[in-house]
């Protein structure tokens, strides 16, 4: 028998697997680069959920969040607080200018040719009358006092005249301030701004027309009050003052409105011929009281009105939310 060799085949053993790498120390990760396509395709085998300790707390899904835990009713409520003290601070600022403005023109008077020394014109009102609006009347009736304290201060001589101004100016801010109000909550303009947006025009801002038309109206009210504060307030004053008796008042201005009124009539004489002269205090108040007094609240009334609108929207512009309201 021939020595013949089994045929047998020959098995391939496959080399030993490598020893497991070993673990990571403790508060170490060993980093593993994963290209975006894997990383797409399982996420759930890269992204784990973050570990949370303790349980979260139980919702009940028919009933809404309260407002402590509804973050977005906390951020409504911070916005609103942020925008109102942005507000407060705007007119705080705001009171400040006027109570500037009023005392600057309060400080600086003039008088119009051909009037008398007693009788001159400030528009010191036209900042209290800003201020009731875009702040508060009881802010505008502060400045009054405060600004009228200052001038006390700095100039004792027109002790007199000050109760005077107190009294018109605190008369002419609260007429105009409640007919404003009156006029702009009425139906009527109401109504009118209704038809504006049923048309789809844009809704008519009446305020500043008003302010003026309000203004003209308690403009003419207290030029007709001063005739009696200068008769009851003014002149008992300028007795204590100057120590004298009513009748030499009374001829101190008369003469004070006599020489001014000559003096009106060389430059315009057709005056002459509807009042000759001055004979009595009286005619001298209708003169020259009168009509200075109107034209000092006319021209406060006309800058507050133009002005208005410029202001109030610098107080309530939109910061974090919606603007403020008064």
């Amino acid at each position: 028998m021939d020595n013949q060799k089994p045929n047998m085949e020959k098995r391939r053993i496959a080399p030993p697997p490598p020893p497991p790498p070993p673990p990571a120390p403790p508060g170490k990760r060993k980093d593993r680069f994963v290209p975006y396509e894997e990383y797409s395709k399982k996420p759930s085998k890269y992204r784990k959920a973050p570990s949370q300790k303790g349980n979260l707390p139980d919702q009940d899904l028919a009933k809404p969040l309260a407002d402590d835990k509804n973050m977005l009713a906390v951020n409504e409520k911070e916005a609103a607080k942020s925008a109102k003290k942005s507000v407060l601070r705007r007119k705080a600022l705001i009171t400040f200018v006027c109570l500037i403005l009023s005392l600057a023109f309060n400080l600086f008077p003039f008088q119009l040719p051909y009037t008398p020394s007693l009788v001159s014109i400030d528009f010191s009102a036209f900042g209290e009358l800003l201020a009731a609006f875009t702040v508060n009347p009881a802010i505008a009736i502060a400045i009054v006092f405060v600004k009228n304290g200052i001038y006390f201060l700095l100039n004792p001589n027109a002790a007199p005249s000050i109760p005077n101004k107190i009294v018109l100016n605190i008369i002419f801010i609260l007429i105009t301030w409640l007919l404003y109000r009156r006029i702009i909550q009425s139906k009527r303009l109401d109504r009118r701004n209704d038809v504006y947006v049923s048309t789809e025009l844009a809704p008519n801002d009446f305020s500043g027309f008003v302010m003026f038309l309000s203004g003209l109206v308690s403009g003419t009210v207290t030029a007709f009050c001063s005739l009696l504060t200068f008769r009851f307030i003014t002149m008992p004053l300028l007795q204590v003052f100057f120590g004298t008796d009513s009748a030499a008042i009374n001829a101190m201005l008369l003469e004070n409105y006599s020489s001014a009124f000559e003096k009106l009539i060389v430059r315009l004489p057709f005056i002459g011929m509807i009042l000759p002269s001055i004979g009595t205090l009286r005619d001298g108040m209708f003169v020259y009281n009168l009509p200075l007094n109107f034209l000092k609240y006319f021209c406060c009334a006309l800058l507050a009105a133009a002005v208005f609108a410029i202001v109030r929207n610098f107080i309530y512009k939109k910061d974090t939310g919606e603007a403020a309201k008064e």
